[in-house]
Parts: structure tokens; sequence; C-alpha cells
């Protein structure tokens, strides 16, 4: 079996370099790419470096890293670190026995937006979307409905969005309790390089405005991306009758 590409957006040194760290004692051999944003890094040895496009769009700059390589892709966060030998070959594993899943994530020790973040069996098929924290994705998926959707610009709602895109195609989504991996830099949460921009917040809104003007009217999508939470800790964008907040809803934006 082919090896999964392990794909990763990064500007900041100390957050990569535990994720780097990680990868050498627990995937020594998988490929790697690192679509760098800036030059704070310093290129590590036997990965494929790729200079991401400014300003960074994360949707924009994965995808540099999908299409640089052939097979299937491991998408990671940045500040998400390995525990276990053989991480990538036991999510392919998983993924080769069930033919219909196309997006499997691993169990989250961390903040995840995961509807099932810690689920307790070998494979857990979700009917919602899953967080991109830590995802296998199968080639075929990325030539059957495209790649993340580039107009997300902000932070947020492109893995929703790929995720909907993938459901609405007939393509299974899961996650496994045979791999665990850590989410977090030094133990905090929300700790991707991404999070450092000072107008974060902002970016979570403007991709939740995003997600309600091109998802708005779509037949079940309220109840496909869960339901609101109290109006008191909203901060809402409404489009077509649909209500979405993209803060305060999922956990990992608190």
């Amino acid at each position: 079996m082919e090896s999964a590409t392990i794909v990763i957006p990064s500007k900041h040194a100390d957050i990569f370099n535990g994720c780097e760290q990680s990868l050498k004692t627990f995937a020594p051999q998988a490929p790697k790419i690192l679509i760098k944003d800036g030059n704070e890094i310093v290129d590590p040895p036997g990965w494929t470096v790729i200079p991401g496009i400014a300003p960074f769009i994360f949707s924009r700059n994965v995808n540099l890293g999908i299409k640089a390589c052939t097979g299937d892709v491991l998408l990671m966060n940045d500040d998400v670190q390995f525990r276990h030998p053989n991480t990538v070959e036991k999510l392919q594993e998983v993924m080769e026995s069930h033919p219909e899943v196309g997006i499997l994530s691993p169990k989250v020790s961390g903040l995840a937006g995961n509807v099932v973040c810690n689920p307790n069996d070998r494979i857990t098929i979700s009917d919602k979307w899953i967080a991109f924290v830590c995802v296998l994705i199968r080639r075929s998926v990325f030539e059957k409905i495209g790649l993340l959707d580039e107009t997300f610009t902000g932070y947020g709602e492109d893995d929703v969005d790929f995720c909907y895109r993938a459901h609405t195609a007939g393509i299974k989504i899961a996650i496994t309790s045979e791999v665990t991996v850590n989410h977090g830099h030094k133990g905090q949460q929300s700790t991707s390089s991404f999070s450092r921009r000072k107008n974060f917040r902002d970016l979570v809104l403007e991709s939740g405005k995003r997600f309600a003007e091109k998802w708005g009217s779509a037949a079940g999508i309220r109840d496909w991306a869960g339901s609101p939470p109290p109006k008191q800790v909203r901060r809402v964008y409404t489009n077509n009758g649909l209500t979405i907040d993209w803060w305060s809803r999922h956990p990992r934006r608190k």
C-alpha cells in the first residue's frame, strides 16, 4: 500500500517543532510536505517544503500540498502530535477495510469540533462533519468533489464545507479508536499558527458568513450542521432563514 502523504501548513517554529519531532519518532518513513508561511521555520530534512501564498489562506495553502503529491493525504494542523508508532499505517488499514469511508479522523486528545471526538469502536460513521485537526482523505475524494474551497478566506468552515460536499456525494465520514493524536501546543488549546492572527475572531466570523451564503438554502443543512447555542452566547449570521453561530457553537472555537 502506498503511504499517505502528510500535509501540514505552518508559520511558527515553536509550534511546528513539536509536531515535527513527533513525526520523526512515529512516522519516520511517511512522505511529508510543509507549506511554509514566511521564513521563521528552518526547512526540515527529508520534507518537501512549499512556500505558501500570502496572505495565508488555509484552504489555498493546503491545496498546494494536496496537488504536489499523489495518493491519499493525511492533512494535519501544526499543533498536532502523534503518540503511537505506525499511526499513518493504522489509519490507512482502517480506511482500507472500509471502502465506503473517504474521510477518517483518529481520536483526538485535546480540542476538536467533532460530534464524536473519542469513539470506542474501531470505526464510527459520523452523519455530521468532522474537524480537520488530523484527517486521512482518499485521493478519490478529491477527484470526485474537488479540493478545499479557497473562497473561505477566513478561519474555519472550509472543513465543514468539504465534509458537506463529500456527504452529499455519498462519501462516508468516520472516526476511529485505533489511533489517538494529541492536539495542542504545550497543553494549550487553539494553538495552531493561524490562531495567532490578531484578527482571529473576525476571521472565524468571516468564514461563518461565507458558509451561510453558500449553503444557507440547502435542504437539511440546519440539521446536518448542528443546532445553534442559546441566544445569550450567540453571534450569528442569517441567510435564507438559517441562523449560524460559527464562534460559540463549536467547542474548538470557544
